[in-house]
C-alpha cells in the first residue's frame, strides 16, 4: 500500500511547514515537514533553510521509507485509513519505537480491535511530558484509523 492524500494531509497538518531548522520537542534538529535527515543521509543542521516545495519532496521520500516498513511488518490486512494512520504515527515516533509498541503488537492480532485508539494515545509524551500537540495528533490519527474520516482536533476536548 501507499499513503493516501488523507494521510499526507494529516502529517502535513501536524508537522506544519517550518522553513528554518529548529529543535523539535523530542530534542532533534528538524526542518520542513519534520525532516531530520536529507535524502543523502546528512542530518539537518541549525541555521539551514528550505523551501516548501523541497520540504514536500523530502517528506514524500521519507514517507516511502515508512510505507515500506508498515508493508513489511504489519501482518494483517489494513484498510487505507488504517495504513495512513500507521504511517503517520511511525513517521512521528520512528520505526524502531513503532515496532516495539503495544499498538504494533495489538494491531497485528486484530486490526479492527476497538482498543486500538487507546494504544495510539500511549504516544502523547516527549521526554516524559505530555504535549497537547501530540494528544491532538494521536486523537486525529486514531479517529482516521477507526472511522476513515480525516478530522483535526484543535484542543484536547474537541
Amino acid at each position: 500500500m501507499n499513503i493516501s492524500k488523507n494521510g499526507i494531509d494529516l502529517i502535513k497538518h501536524f508537522e506544519s511547514f517550518q522553513p528554518d531548522a529548529y529543535i523539535c520537542p523530542g530534542g532533534v534538529i528538524t526542518i520542513g515537514y519534520g525532516t531530520t535527515r536529507y535524502d543523502g543521509g546528512q542530518p539537518v543542521k541549525m541555521g539551514e533553510t528550505i523551501t516548501e516545495e523541497r520540504a514536500t519532496e523530502l517528506l514524500m521520500e521519507d514517507l516511502g521509507r515508512f510505507e515500506f516498513y508498515i508493508n513489511k511488518n504489519v501482518r494483517v490486512i489494513l484498510r487505507q485509513c488504517q495504513f495512513d494512520s500507521l504511517v503517520s504515527i511511525c513517521y512521528n515516533i520512528g520505526v524502531g519505537a513503532f515496532l516495539k509498541s503495544t499498538l504494533y503488537k495489538k494491531l497485528n492480532w486484530k486490526a479492527d480491535d476497538p482498543r486500538i485508539p487507546k494504544y495510539f494515545m500511549m504516544w502523547r509524551f516527549a521526554n516524559k511530558v505530555e504535549l497537547p500537540g501530540l494528544v491532538r495528533r494521536r486523537r486525529s490519527e486514531s479517529h482516521l484509523y477507526t472511522t476513515g474520516e480525516l478530522k483535526f482536533y484543535f484542543d484536547e476536548q474537541s
